[in-house]
């Protein structure tokens, strides 16, 4: 308890993932009066994931229109390949808490944004958010997509903001 930032990163992480439980529940989908399915996200897509083909696949970032993020909480799955590492790039801090799970398929990568303003990303913008290591060993049908439970938390309203996302299939070689 002799950092003075203990206590501060402790009760944001559990605002991150008392948020990040809160929009969750709020993206299932609800049963119309007529018994048929309403989709509760029918929002325009805010945020955007992406791949970047070369020596290592690398996770991009893009939005539609000027957000604040608070914090970021990433799932990344993985299908016929293993994932050996993920380095940050450095355009977002650190993350929080990084993890690669071959058990689960997913790497988990958490970022909590300590600015004010959180992190601010214009139209247009994209930002390297990671570059995954993966075996050499590659099988048909490998594949890389970002997992339902990512969540990205806008710094305005503490929501999570819709999104979208492109899978990569990797056919043998990413170049």
């Amino acid at each position: 308890m002799k950092n003075k930032y203990f206590l501060p990163v402790v009760l944001l992480s559990l605002v991150v993932i008392a948020v990040s439980l809160f929009s969750i529940t709020n993206q299932k989908k609800i049963t119309d009066i007529d018994g048929g399915m309403v989709d509760t996200q029918s929002k325009e897509e805010i945020v955007s994931f992406s791949w970047q083909k070369g020596e290592k696949p690398i996770l991009l970032m893009t939005a539609s229109e000027e957000v604040s993020i608070a914090a970021l909480d990433l799932y990344i799955g993985y299908k016929n390949i293993e994932v050996v590492g993920v380095s940050n790039l450095g355009e977002l801090p650190e993350p929080a808490f990084q993890k690669v799970s071959n058990d689960n398929s997913l790497v988990v990568l958490n970022y909590l944004i300590s600015e004010d303003d959180g992190f601010k990303i214009y139209p247009g913008q994209s930002v390297k958010i990671a570059e995954l290591d993966i075996s050499s060993e590659i099988t048909t049908g490998a594949e890389l997509f970002i997992d339902e439970e990512t969540n990205i938390v806008d710094n305005n309203t503490i929501k999570g903001l819709p999104y979208k996302s492109e899978n990569l299939m990797i056919n043998g070689s990413l170049e």
